[in-house]
């Protein structure tokens, strides 16, 4: 696991009050230990015992001498003198010469120790403040955020834009990529420079996904088709201006260029956005605002703000604390007229010189060393810390997405129980009606597997799938559109969690190469490849009546793969949206038609003049409104069998969770053997 967000998950918290704890435990150490080395008698400096026993002398050595007044009786034969009192005139004494002791002898004093743990410390305090400033403040020379990065053509950011709502993402510069009408060109020569209208006459505007309130990611909304922070309930229309919230202005937005019609982000050159009150395009919310409400007080945007928190706490605390010093100074106080002398702080009787240079300075100089070490220990800490408190609060928002998602394909909507836990397929009971309505059969219908279903569908094909279901089978419309319960936003998260459990390209190979080795096993070449396009099976299929039907060729055995024994629900059968009754058992004429066209009588053979026009169709399908074949225009139904259709546009919410070109459903010369025998039908 990646160290950094190991780190990341610690709460806040909790680390604040293991540090507090321990900055306590050695400050009661230290008080413990000042305690006692008091010394006894007048309280003045007493050696150490070290020094006792090298020296052979006697404790209290350099206690005060017993002919040494205190403070308040020389004051009061001061006030004696001056009202013309006798005073009595103390013995002289001797004054014994000072020897200073032996350097060599006496070694590294503790004076000298703290002296330079003081300066180390601030040192290296120094040190990590500027560390932290630099790499904080230094241009990254390569690519990535900090540099400048070209974000594609200016039509397939257009298309990008449209094919996600509204809204493309892109991770590696950290912004978000939107649309803007050339209608409000005219308002928005006006408000931004040219370094940003160079971009928007050319359609496009890269926003930074930075809120500019505290600095949480702000992701988009599709109802609202605005842009919401899920922390504190800001709101800006798609052109990142201001329509609400605690921010104090729009959105940041980068610096761009457009050459040859490809658009280039400057991340490094951040423009702040627009001021209040700005709105060039006139955009509205065109629906319920889904962020703002869902997460403004979940727990997550309420341990989102705790370090805010902690920081206003102890501002408030600080100030507190001074007020209470400021009073309790004030009722101290002694305004009365004659008191000098017992209030002025330079007449008041005080600590001897030997005390306070030695324990008091001391225990002033460790203090010091101690909070000077915490601050030189703590930034050293948090700097190493924060861009894995960064990395886990991105991961939090792709679990967050996950976990609603998964909510609602369990407990929800309850998809579990016809695509079985985690996707792995499953099946679900049904009655077949005819056209009049009338009862024909009750059957056990198949619904596949969708631990692979983006490896074939778009998220945008599964978007429209959960939306309007699939007519004449057990899948319902579940978007309220098509007259479901779910929200858009609740679909998205559903397929988030779809991505989630994608399997791995390497597993689901190898699940399907045993299949087929299982129930066709064809023909084969040394060498190990197929024995010609589409090779005959050797072997009948296990799980078929009486275990005796055998599959003619590999390319029939794939276009029916499931048919028997269920592998993956039937999700690699090209017979479950071409042959009526498959999905339940009961197949008709094979490729007769269904929810896909009828595929028999030559029909495959007009619509595609060659053999790898077709094959090019079912290795990459087709998205709506593209042409194939002779005079074909798609549905937007066929799915992908050759290529995944999501790795050049992944999930603007889910970077972690991108799919790879490897994880595929049929190899390409699968691909063929199915071609091959649609052709033949």
């Amino acid at each position: 696991m990646n160290q950094s967000l190991v780190l990341a998950e610690v709460p806040v918290g909790v680390l604040v009050a293991v540090g507090v704890a321990f900055f306590l435990l050695v400050l009661l150490l230290v008080a413990g230990a000042l305690t006692r080395r008091t010394t006894t008698g007048s309280g003045t400096g007493r050696l150490a015992r070290e020094t006792v026993k090298k020296d052979g002398g006697v404790p209290g050595a350099l206690s005060q001498p017993a002919d040494r007044l205190p403070g308040k009786e020389i004051e009061a034969i001061a006030d004696l003198e001056r009202k013309g009192g006798a005073v009595a005139v103390a013995e002289s004494a001797d004054i014994t010469p000072y020897v200073p002791p032996d350097p060599d002898t006496l070694g590294v004093t503790r004076r000298q120790f703290f002296n330079r743990g003081i300066i180390a410390f601030f040192i290296v305090g120094l040190s990590g403040f500027g560390a932290a400033v630099l790499a904080f403040l230094w241009p990254q020379p390569k690519g990535g955020f900090g540099s400048k990065i070209k974000v594609g053509k200016i039509p397939d950011i257009q298309a990008q834009i449209t094919a996600n709502k509204g809204f493309y993402y892109v991770p590696e510069g950290r912004m978000w990529v939107v649309a803007y009408p050339s209608s409000a060109l005219e308002k928005a020569q006006k408000v931004y420079p040219p370094a940003v209208m160079t971009g928007l006459e050319a359609g496009v505007l890269a926003l930074y996904q930075k809120c500019p309130h505290l600095g949480c990611r702000v992701p988009s909304c599709p109802t609202s088709q605005w842009f919401e922070c899920p922390c504190h309930g800001s709101q800006y229309n798609q052109a990142g201006e201001k329509k609400g919230g605690p921010a104090p202005r729009g959105m940041d937005r980068f610096a761009m260029e457009v050459s040859d019609n490809v658009l280039t982000v400057n991340t490094g050159q951040v423009i702040q956005g627009p001021p209040i009150g700005t709105n060039t395009t006139g955009q509205e919310a065109e629906g319920p605002t889904a962020w703002a409400g869902s997460l403004r007080m979940s727990p997550a945007v309420v341990f989102a703000d705790a370090q805010s928190g902690i920081g206003w706490t102890i501002a408030i605390l600080i100030f507190v604390a001074f007020g209470i010093g400021i009073f309790l100074n004030m009722r101290k106080a002694r305004p009365e007229v004659g008191s000098e002398i017992e209030l002025a702080a330079n007449r008041k009787p005080y600590l001897p010189d030997e005390e306070l240079e030695t324990k008091r300075l001391d225990r002033t100089l460790l203090l010091g060393l101690l909070f000077l070490g915490f601050v030189a220990v703590a930034l050293p800490l948090y700097w190493l810390y924060e861009p894995a408190r960064q990395e886990g609060a991105v991961k939090g928002y792709q679990d967050t997405f996950v976990e609603r998602g998964q909510e609602i394909y369990n407990v929800g909507a309850q998809c579990v129980q016809c695509h079985g836990p985690k996707g792995t397929g499953g099946s679900k009971d049904f009655t077949i009606l005819n056209d009049n309505g009338d009862f024909v059969a009750s059957v056990k219908w198949q619904a596949p597997a969708l631990d692979n279903v983006l490896y074939r569908f778009s998220r945008e094909q599964v978007l429209f799938i959960l939306e309007y279901g699939r007519p004449f089978s057990p899948m319902p419309a579940w978007g309220a559109k098509g007259g479901g319960p779910l929200t858009e936003q609740q679909l998205e998260n559903v397929v988030d969690y779809l991505q989630s459990i994608q399997l791995p390209a390497a597993e689901s190979t190898a699940a399907l190469d045993a299949e087929i080795e299982k129930v066709c096993k064809p023909e084969r070449n040394p060498d190990g490849s197929l024995n010609g396009v589409n090779p005959r099976c050797t072997v009948p299929d296990p799980s078929s009546p009486n275990k005796d039907h055998s599959w003619n060729t590999l390319g029939e055995a794939l276009f029916n793969l499931g048919y028997y024994d269920g592998f993956s629900a039937g999700a690699y059968s090209c017979g479950r949206c071409h042959t009526k009754g498959w999905s339940y058992g009961k197949a008709e004429t094979a490729g007769g038609g269904a929810l896909g066209p009828n595929l028999t009588g030559g029909s495959e053979l007009r619509q595609f003049e060659t053999f790898e026009s077709q094959v090019d169709f079912v290795a990459k399908g087709a998205p709506v409104g593209k042409t194939y074949g002779r005079n074909g225009l798609s549905s937007g139904k066929m799915p992908a069998f050759g290529i995944n259709p999501n790795t050049d546009t992944p999930a603007p919410n889910l970077p972690d969770y991108g799919l790879q070109p490897s994880q595929t459903m049929y190899t390409t010369d699968q691909i063929r053997a199915i071609v091959e025998y649609e052709r033949g039908l």
